[in-house]
């Protein structure tokens, strides 16, 4: 991707015996290179919702948008909906 005068990439590299993504990203600039490294746990939704029943949240909805769109497999993102069950 071109931003003004600095030119970007991305490589991703995702290990599913850790569940995580590597990204490495590089910036070129005037003739200069600079490379910075990330990484990113990756959840599935049903690990994200036990995570939360653990918590004591019970899951209400999955939407993909803020217009309430279904999530669905393959949606750019996952909105959440929960609530406090039982207890406190």
């Amino acid at each position: 991707m071109q931003i003004d005068n600095i030119l970007f990439l991305s490589a991703k590299r995702y290990e599913a015996a850790e569940s995580r993504l590597y990204i490495q990203y590089t910036f070129l600039r005037d003739g200069k290179q600079e490379t910075r490294e990330a990484s990113q746990q990756v959840y599935t939704v049903a690990e994200i919702r036990r995570l939360l029943e653990q918590e004591g949240l019970g899951t209400l909805a999955l939407y993909s948008s803020l217009d309430l769109q279904p999530y669905q497999l393959g949606s750019p993102r996952l909105i959440l909906v929960a609530e406090k069950t039982g207890g406190e």
